[in-house]
């Protein structure tokens, strides 16, 4: 692996993704409000229980954090706490059934996608 993005770049960018302030962000990981923002600015480095800390309430990977070129999330990794699938959660809550099917239909197909099929080697 490559490192190739700051800790500081790669949590402006998860600010930037998900619509967030520190404020957000300290009041979901707990963490100082200073530290954050000596994190944000890229004048201290987290170590690694914060760098944990920072991950765990979005779902994204520790190493993604770290500015590594790699997925923000393992596939493995997305739980419910993923704010994007929470609010996607909440869309699909308020579908009647004949919506559900119809959903479940274009999901499918979107799923038929070259990028979400398998390597046959």
């Amino acid at each position: 692996m490559k490192n190739m993005k700051t800790t500081a770049e790669r949590l402006r960018e998860l600010m930037n993704i998900y619509g967030l302030s520190q404020v957000d962000i300290v009041e979901k990981t707990g963490i100082d409000k200073t530290a954050l923002s000596r994190y944000v600015s890229g004048e201290r480095t987290p170590r690694q229980s914060a760098i944990t800390r920072l991950c765990r309430p979005f779902g994204i990977s520790e190493v993604w954090l770290m500015g590594y070129d790699v997925p923000m999330r393992d596939k493995d990794n997305i739980s419910c706490k993923d704010p994007m699938l929470e609010a996607v959660i909440e869309k699909i809550q308020r579908l009647d059934r004949d919506d559900l099917l119809r959903l479940d239909g274009r999901l499918d197909d979107m799923l038929e996608a070259n990028k979400y099929k398998k390597a046959k080697g």
